[in-house]
């Protein structure tokens, strides 16, 4: 089915979460705000699917909770036109098979008592499309894990970590951090960092 937010939602816990196949979600530009703080609110997702595949969420912003995206356990999964600022992971996928996102922004992610990543792609996932991330001012590094991946148009000064192998690493800027762990079996093209 496909639902569009009419307007912007304030939550104590986890806000929304999806439990069905072939699910469109249009934030419409709207906001969802959390009051997390730190590991204590580690149960807190703006927006959290964990099993099902087919899921398009696009254009809307999510800030304060602890973790802004978190996808598990699925495939076919889109993301596009997101923010996430305040949070402990801004987008998190876990064993996902085939995902695309496209025009992300996580900046600012800062745990009170913790740490920010702007995102985590782990190696359990594979066949990931990330075209446009913009991370800047978080705490924590850039996690780019899954291999048979593609990674294009990064731009960061946080530290990144593009370890995905089998994968293709192509125009990324980062300044003031560093690139570490490069994935094996992998293309790097047009990369520039600036650690000064």
């Amino acid at each position: 089915g496909s639902f569009v937010m009419n307007q912007s939602i304030n939550t104590t816990g986890t806000c929304l979460t999806i439990q069905a196949n072939n699910i469109t979600l249009d934030m419409n530009g709207f906001n969802i705000t959390g009051d997390a703080t730190g590991f204590s609110d580690r149960n807190d997702y703006g927006v959290f699917s964990d099993g099902y595949d087919n899921l398009t969420v696009y254009n809307g912003l999510v800030d304060r909770v602890f973790y802004g995206f978190r996808i598990s356990n699925g495939g076919d999964i889109n993301l596009t036109n997101l923010t996430v600022t305040g949070a402990e992971y801004g987008f998190s996928l876990t064993n996902v098979d085939v995902g695309y996102l496209t025009d992300l922004n996580a900046s600012n992610n800062v745990m009170l008592d913790f740490g920010g990543y702007p995102i985590v792609i782990s190696a359990t996932s594979s066949f990931i499309e990330l075209d446009g991330l913009d991370a800047f001012n978080n705490d924590e590094n850039i996690q780019l894990y899954a291999p048979n991946s593609s990674y294009i148009n990064i731009t960061t000064n946080d530290d990144l970590y593009p370890s995905g192998q089998y994968s293709n690493y192509t125009n990324i800027t980062v300044t003031e951090g560093y690139i570490s762990n490069p994935g094996s079996n992998s293309v790097y093209r047009n990369i520039n960092v600036d650690s000064t």
